[in-house]
């Protein structure tokens, strides 16, 4: 047996293959224990060699440690993937985990989630892979908060804690989740929206390939809703206050300071320059997001309504960079 410095694996953790028919065994006299084969295919990308070795349980709480010993590459539609046969070396013991993990290189993880079943076959590193399962329970978890603190069931849609209506979040949101992320999905009050893609939410929701602030509008006033002969807006907005993009009387800047729409780097708070990188490069350190991410409670409740449909579009944006 070679030293444990000489090995060079690397460990695929959660890793999968589909087994063609049931484990083969039979009893080998000589010393009274049980030969072990199967045949099983990988998914398509993954290119398995002669040799390879993984556990595998083998019934009766036990674990088997199988050796590939013959590959065959063949194809299924226009992907191509492999068939292996295998066979039993021993019962999985700490010695022979030990020995494994002492040649281990590198650790990667299979995430069935991840995989799309065309092009290169790509494993996640363990650290993405931790990084993706906090992503993704985070996202439930946002999108929960802020459902439970911001649906106004009177309203049928999200209210500012001012009881202000923001059209814009609105409907960002209305795209942004579906009926499997929560069963309260917010109605459009404001039924004559037609500057949506002159907001920083257009950039992430319609916008795909802008890598620029240049339309945006930055700031937004209140407006009134009046009812008359001729309204539309049959619903909870008529005769209340909603918010309208661009100058007006009590003209603030919207969601962001000044500094972000000036593009003022060095002023930007950590989640202005986050998302003005993403905007403006299309790329996110996750680390950094998920820091951000994870203060969402200490955030004041006027910042929570804003910044956490924000964090949610981090996540997702975090998760797609995991997965390329």
């Amino acid at each position: 047996m070679a030293h444990p410095v000489h090995k060079d694996f690397t460990k695929i953790l959660n890793f999968e293959m589909r087994l063609l028919e049931p484990l083969s065994s039979s009893f080998v006299e000589e010393d009274n224990s049980f030969d072990i084969t199967g045949e099983a295919i990988t998914y398509p990308g993954f290119i398995p060699h002669i040799g390879d070795e993984f556990f595998l349980e083998v019934g009766d709480g036990k674990i088997g440690e199988f050796k590939i010993n013959n590959v065959t590459p063949t194809s299924y539609r226009q992907g191509k993937y492999h068939k292996v046969n295998f066979e039993i070396l021993n019962y999985v013991t700490a010695q022979i985990v030990e020995r494994l993990d002492a040649g281990t290189r590198d650790t990667v993880y299979f995430d069935k989630n991840v995989y799309v079943g065309e092009g290169d076959y790509v494993f996640i590193k363990e650290n993405s892979y931790l990084q993706l399962h906090e992503l993704k329970k985070r996202h439930k978890e946002l999108i929960q908060f802020y459902v439970n603190k911001f649906y106004s069931e009177a309203w049928e849609s999200f209210l500012r804690p001012d009881g202000i209506y923001d059209p814009y979040v609105v409907e960002f949101l209305r795209q942004r989740l579906s009926i499997r992320d929560s069963r309260r999905r917010p109605s459009q009050l404001y039924t004559r929206l037609a500057d949506y893609h002159n907001s920083i939410w257009y950039l992430f929701t319609d916008s795909e390939y802008n890598q620029t602030l240049d339309g945006v509008n930055g700031t937004v006033h209140v407006n009134y809703l009046q009812a008359d002969a001729l309204s539309t807006d049959l619903n909870a907005l008529i005769n209340r206050y909603f918010l309208l993009l661009g100058e007006g009387n009590n003209q603030t800047s919207y969601v962001f300071s000044s500094h972000f729409y000036s593009e003022n780097t060095p002023s930007m708070t950590p989640l202005e320059k986050i998302v003005h990188t993403y905007i403006t490069k299309r790329t996110i350190n996750v680390a950094d997001a998920l820091e951000l991410i994870s203060e969402y409670r200490t955030m004041s409740v006027d910042d929570q309504f804003y910044f956490i449909p924000i964090l949610i579009e981090l996540v997702v944006v975090s998760i797609d960079a995991i997965k390329n």
